[in-house]
């Protein structure tokens, strides 16, 4: 999204997937990891950062902006793979996360054999939890899935 000095500003689209998926359709087995993407403080405070269609939110929920991206993801699922041939899990969050510092301010995640057990995360993301199963009790097709 075109800054007003001209950057470029980075939104994370609600409303659509990512085209690269379409090489996943056929696979034996998809994985989905979003959760850490939800945690970051770009993404809880919601300036400036969602888009639906051509419309970039001033402020939005991220509870909610979680809710319509999952119900994309869940769309995309349904309308593109079999589950005859296709086992589909998605994981909240992945094993490795950041120590030494925020994502934006030296902290890395090289190395890391342990998911995140800081309860500052985690408690956040309860009333994402509840969007997530909602969300999955919807769809057409299994998914397996672990916090």
């Amino acid at each position: 999204m075109p800054d007003t000095n001209g950057s470029k500003k980075e939104t994370l689209r609600l409303d659509i997937v990512e085209r690269s998926l379409d090489k996943y359709k056929n696979a034996d087995i998809i994985v989905f990891n979003t959760g850490h993407w939800w945690t970051h403080e770009k993404t809880s405070k919601g300036k400036d950062y969602y888009q639906e269609g051509s419309h970039i939110y001033d402020e939005s929920n991220d509870v909610e902006a979680f809710r319509r991206a999952l119900t994309t993801w869940a769309r995309w699922v349904d309308a593109n793979v079999s589950p005859k041939k296709t086992l589909v899990f998605f994981r909240g969050y992945s094993a490795s996360h950041f120590s030494g510092g925020q994502w934006n301010s030296g902290g890395q995640c090289d190395h890391e054999t342990e998911p995140i057990k800081n309860e500052t995360y985690l408690k956040t993301y309860t009333q994402k939890m509840t969007v997530l199963e909602s969300v999955l009790k919807g769809m057409r097709t299994p998914v397996a899935w672990k916090w």
